[in-house]
């Protein structure tokens, strides 16, 4: 055997158990993965668990198909060329719009984490190998092709056996997910509320225009009596003796939110999370950001009264002691099954932290967003 025959040969071992070693991986967090794809724009929550099995038994069937030399260069190669360049142009995206040096791709699931540029470059070196492997005169004619349809057949049963389709739960984002301006706002509550409801907006309304208006001319009369009191030559006038009452701004109708399912918590604790003012925070058991996250909100809450604080987890019930160990606090939880708490949190990463006043979402900031002091300002709306 030369030299280049054994590179070559060396090369497919490679790319195989590359190939195998990913798509395991993969299975070992599919749900951060299907969020991932969700997230790109390539499916929704109703196809994601097909499309998401079908992507990773055929990456694992693609490894296995490298140890076998027959049709290597009419399937095998030109197969994994054509997916890989589909990975290439999903990263080149998520690296434009979202940057490329933080976050995990998600290529090896959670065991290798890898940036966005850090995995297109290792892909664009494995395109390379793979032209490489095309043009060197080592492929066999093909003659039994058994082998590996048993292998795919095999590697599709095993995925699908041992990983289940299980249907998401219908929590897709809404404009109430997205409250950047009060009109967003009000624009939520003319959608959400029922008809028989409307009146409560339209008070709600004629009181902050109301306030508005009082305001204005308490402005406008101290403003006069200013002015009067510089000029020399023209006797002050003082504005009447009239109180101008200022009103609160009323508290927003309430609304259902998409956290209104949640009322049975930690401990035997009952609340309605679309009453009154609450923060809803959405973690992963062992997650370190969301740890540091938990142990901002604890040590702000030692300092200030807030509202009351829960916790939407997903991830193993046995780490959510050592979770509240290290944030210095417990609060309220509920540990809920990947297939609800992924729509739930939607595009976003963990840790994800929501206001809400009356159900409507007054402020929220996922990943590394969230601040004390962002928190501290939503709280004043």
């Amino acid at each position: 055997m030369n030299t280049k025959n054994t590179i070559i040969i060396i090369l497919r071992v490679l790319l195989g158990a590359t190939f195998i070693f990913s798509g395991i991986a993969k299975l070992d967090s599919i749900f951060q993965f299907e969020q991932a794809i969700v997230k790109a724009g390539v499916s929704n929550w109703d196809l994601i668990p097909y499309l998401s099995r079908f992507t990773i038994a055929f990456e694992i069937f693609l490894g296995f198909c490298f140890f076998h030399t027959e049709g290597l260069k009419k399937f095998t190669i030109p197969a994994t060329f054509v997916m890989l360049v589909i990975f290439c142009i999903h990263l080149g995206y998520t690296i434009i719009t979202e940057g490329g040096l933080t976050g995990n791709c998600g290529c090896f699931g959670e065991k290798v984490p890898m940036t966005p540029l850090s995995s297109l470059i290792k892909n664009i070196v494995t395109l390379g190998i793979l032209v490489y492997l095309y043009k060197a005169p080592n492929e066999k004619p093909v003659r039994e092709i058994f082998i590996p349809l048993s292998l795919g057949a095999l590697t599709f049963i095993f995925v699908f056996f041992f990983f289940p389709v299980k249907d998401y739960g219908k929590f897709e984002e809404s404009a109430n997910a997205l409250p950047d301006s009060s009109e967003k706002k009000i624009a939520y509550s003319l959608a959400t509320e029922a008809t028989p409801d409307s009146s409560v907006i339209k008070e709600a309304e004629k009181q902050r225009l109301i306030a508005e208006e009082a305001k204005q001319k308490a402005l406008e009369a101290e403003k006069l009596a200013r002015q009067n009191k510089k000029d020399s030559k023209t006797p002050v006038v003082e504005p009447k003796d009239e109180t101008v009452k200022v009103t609160e701004p009323p508290k927003p109708p309430r609304v259902t939110s998409k956290f209104a399912p949640f009322k049975n918590f930690s401990n035997g604790v009952s609340a309605n999370l679309d009453e009154g003012k609450k923060i809803v925070c959405m973690y992963n058991t062992g997650c370190d950001h969301c740890m540091e996250n938990a142990k901002k909100i604890c040590e702000l809450s030692k300092k200030m009264k807030l509202p009351e604080v829960y916790i939407l987890f997903w991830g193993d019930e046995a780490e959510v002691a050592k979770f509240f160990e290290f944030a210095g606090c417990k609060f309220p939880y509920k540990v809920l099954e990947p297939q609800v708490f992924f729509p739930l949190i939607g595009k976003d990463n963990f840790p994800k932290v929501h206001y809400l006043h009356e159900g409507n979402i007054m402020g929220q900031w996922a990943g590394d967003d969230f601040t004390p002091e962002k928190l501290v300002e939503a709280l004043k709306k």
